[in-house]
Protein backbone atom coordinates (compact mmCIF):
# COMPACT_ATOMS: atom_id res chain seq x y z
CA UNK A 1 0.00 0.00 0.00
CA UNK A 2 2.98 2.10 0.76
CA UNK A 3 3.89 2.00 -2.95
CA UNK A 4 0.56 3.10 -3.82
CA UNK A 5 1.13 6.28 -2.04
CA UNK A 6 3.96 7.15 -3.01
CA UNK A 7 5.00 5.16 -6.20
CA UNK A 8 8.04 7.36 -6.95
CA UNK A 9 10.00 6.40 -3.99
CA UNK A 10 11.87 3.80 -5.41
CA UNK A 11 13.69 2.55 -1.70
CA UNK A 12 10.51 1.76 -0.84
CA UNK A 13 9.17 -0.43 -3.58
CA UNK A 14 12.50 -2.26 -3.46
CA UNK A 15 12.23 -2.67 0.25
CA UNK A 16 8.94 -4.29 -0.50
CA UNK A 17 9.72 -6.34 -3.30
CA UNK A 18 12.06 -7.72 -1.24
CA UNK A 19 9.95 -8.20 1.60
CA UNK A 20 7.44 -9.52 -0.57
CA UNK A 21 10.26 -12.20 -2.04
CA UNK A 22 11.76 -13.01 1.10
CA UNK A 23 8.11 -14.12 2.68
CA UNK A 24 7.31 -16.20 -0.37
CA UNK A 25 4.82 -13.47 -1.57
CA UNK A 26 5.86 -13.44 -5.22
CA UNK A 27 2.02 -11.48 -6.01
CA UNK A 28 3.15 -9.05 -4.04
CA UNK A 29 6.82 -8.30 -5.59
CA UNK A 30 5.04 -9.04 -8.87
CA UNK A 31 2.55 -6.38 -8.68
CA UNK A 32 5.20 -3.64 -7.13
CA UNK A 33 8.02 -4.45 -9.28
CA UNK A 34 5.76 -4.18 -12.42
CA UNK A 35 4.62 -0.73 -10.78
CA UNK A 36 8.35 0.90 -11.26
CA UNK A 37 10.11 -1.02 -14.10
CA UNK A 38 8.83 0.94 -16.58
CA UNK A 39 11.62 1.97 -19.85
CA UNK A 40 12.13 5.61 -17.88
CA UNK A 41 13.58 3.46 -15.01
CA UNK A 42 17.50 3.70 -14.81
CA UNK A 43 19.53 0.70 -15.86
CA UNK A 44 21.48 0.99 -11.68
CA UNK A 45 17.56 0.87 -10.45
CA UNK A 46 16.35 -1.85 -13.00
CA UNK A 47 18.96 -4.26 -12.00
CA UNK A 48 18.66 -3.75 -8.05
CA UNK A 49 14.76 -4.96 -8.75
CA UNK A 50 16.41 -7.75 -10.97
CA UNK A 51 18.96 -8.77 -8.24
CA UNK A 52 16.13 -9.33 -5.85
CA UNK A 53 14.16 -11.40 -7.87
CA UNK A 54 17.37 -13.60 -8.92
CA UNK A 55 18.57 -13.95 -4.78
CA UNK A 56 15.00 -14.34 -3.13
CA UNK A 57 12.51 -15.09 -5.45
CA UNK A 58 11.87 -18.63 -7.38
CA UNK A 59 13.61 -19.82 -10.17
CA UNK A 60 12.78 -18.05 -13.42
CA UNK A 61 9.87 -16.42 -10.96
CA UNK A 62 10.35 -13.16 -13.01
CA UNK A 63 11.46 -14.15 -16.68
CA UNK A 64 7.94 -14.15 -18.47
CA UNK A 65 7.47 -10.91 -17.38
CA UNK A 66 11.47 -9.85 -17.64
CA UNK A 67 11.63 -10.77 -21.43
CA UNK A 68 8.43 -8.60 -21.89
CA UNK A 69 9.08 -5.85 -20.50
CA UNK A 70 12.62 -6.00 -22.25
CA UNK A 71 10.76 -6.32 -25.63
CA UNK A 72 9.74 -2.41 -24.90
CA UNK A 73 12.35 -1.27 -23.19
CA UNK A 74 15.57 0.71 -24.67
CA UNK A 75 18.92 -0.85 -25.38
CA UNK A 76 20.82 -0.25 -22.42
CA UNK A 77 17.55 -2.16 -20.40
CA UNK A 78 18.13 -4.84 -22.80
CA UNK A 79 21.18 -5.74 -21.15
CA UNK A 80 19.95 -5.60 -17.88
CA UNK A 81 16.97 -7.49 -18.93
CA UNK A 82 19.50 -10.17 -20.61
CA UNK A 83 21.78 -10.30 -17.57
CA UNK A 84 18.73 -11.21 -15.43
CA UNK A 85 17.77 -13.98 -18.52
CA UNK A 86 21.01 -15.58 -18.27
CA UNK A 87 21.47 -15.55 -14.23
CA UNK A 88 17.91 -17.42 -14.00
CA UNK A 89 17.82 -20.01 -16.47
CA UNK A 90 16.80 -18.01 -19.92
CA UNK A 91 19.89 -17.66 -21.83
CA UNK A 92 18.15 -18.05 -25.43
CA UNK A 93 15.84 -15.42 -24.26
CA UNK A 94 18.18 -13.35 -22.98
CA UNK A 95 20.27 -13.96 -26.70
CA UNK A 96 17.13 -12.74 -28.70
CA UNK A 97 16.98 -9.75 -26.55
CA UNK A 98 20.49 -8.70 -27.19
CA UNK A 99 21.26 -10.53 -30.84
CA UNK A 100 20.58 -7.02 -32.50
CA UNK A 101 22.70 -5.08 -31.10
CA UNK A 102 25.42 -7.56 -30.20
CA UNK A 103 27.38 -6.85 -33.74
CA UNK A 104 31.03 -7.40 -35.17
CA UNK A 105 33.06 -6.20 -34.78
CA UNK A 106 33.16 -5.51 -30.67
CA UNK A 107 33.25 -1.74 -30.13
CA UNK A 108 32.78 0.41 -27.22
CA UNK A 109 28.96 0.75 -28.01
CA UNK A 110 27.88 -2.92 -28.49
CA UNK A 111 30.63 -4.65 -25.94
CA UNK A 112 27.99 -5.22 -23.12
CA UNK A 113 25.64 -6.70 -26.01
CA UNK A 114 28.69 -9.11 -26.80
CA UNK A 115 28.88 -9.91 -23.76
CA UNK A 116 25.84 -10.94 -22.97
CA UNK A 117 25.43 -13.00 -26.12
CA UNK A 118 29.22 -14.81 -25.23
CA UNK A 119 27.29 -15.67 -21.79
CA UNK A 120 24.20 -16.62 -23.62
CA UNK A 121 25.93 -18.84 -25.77
CA UNK A 122 27.83 -20.64 -22.98
CA UNK A 123 25.27 -20.89 -20.89
CA UNK A 124 23.65 -23.20 -23.80
CA UNK A 125 26.94 -25.37 -24.53
CA UNK A 126 28.01 -23.81 -27.10
CA UNK A 127 31.36 -23.06 -25.75
CA UNK A 128 33.19 -22.67 -28.79
CA UNK A 129 31.42 -19.98 -30.57
CA UNK A 130 31.20 -18.07 -26.92
CA UNK A 131 34.99 -18.57 -26.63
CA UNK A 132 35.02 -17.40 -29.83
CA UNK A 133 33.08 -13.89 -28.92
CA UNK A 134 34.55 -13.55 -25.40
CA UNK A 135 38.26 -13.08 -27.27
CA UNK A 136 36.41 -10.56 -29.95
CA UNK A 137 35.27 -8.52 -26.65
CA UNK A 138 38.72 -9.12 -24.98
CA UNK A 139 40.40 -7.70 -28.65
Amino acid sequence: RLVSEVPEDLDVALLAVTAALRAGDTDTARRVSLQVLTPKLGSTALQAFLDRWARYGPPRGFAAEAARLAASAPAEQKIVYATYLNRTGAPAEAAQLVARNASLPVTAENEDANVVLATSLALRGQNDAALQRFNQVLE
